[in-house]
């Protein structure tokens, strides 16, 4: 992989490493979540159905709970990630927007920095610095 891209051998486009990656963990978040909404939409359905009636009151509502939640948010969300990583580095063949500042900062305190004082909330300092531009 010469400078961090590989070459598809079904569709030769060039796709960075990082975006390769991040284009099948949000597809897969997104199929699973497809499925825990189309496995609840089903409980929904035999609850509803008469005849068999499946869950209780209390339990109904939870599964309906899940179902709008999988489908609406976590679906959406997740195949809308996957399709924009698709779409902006592999069709526009360029790299992944900030993945150094990006992976420094995900394992860092920084969410956890104190607006008063600069420093994280464990006393130690900030180990990452926003992006200069070039």
């Amino acid at each position: 992989m010469k400078g961090g891209f590989r070459v598809c051998p079904t569709t030769s486009l060039r796709v960075h490493r990082q975006a390769d990656g991040l284009i099948k963990a949000n597809a897969v978040v997104a199929t699973v979540s497809l499925l825990v909404g189309g496995i609840t939409g089903l409980l929904v359905l035999l609850t509803r159905w008469q005849a068999v009636h499946l869950l209780d009151a209390v339990m109904f509502y939870r599964v309906l709970t899940i179902h709008g939640m999988s489908m609406l948010i976590f679906f959406i969300i997740f195949f809308e990630m996957a399709v924009l990583y698709f779409a902006g580095p592999v069709l526009l063949n360029s790299r992944v927007p900030a993945p150094k500042w990006a992976g420094r900062c995900s394992g860092s305190c920084c969410w956890a920095r104190s607006w008063s004082s600069g420093r994280c909330l464990r006393d130690e300092p900030m180990s990452c610095s926003p992006p200069t531009c070039r």
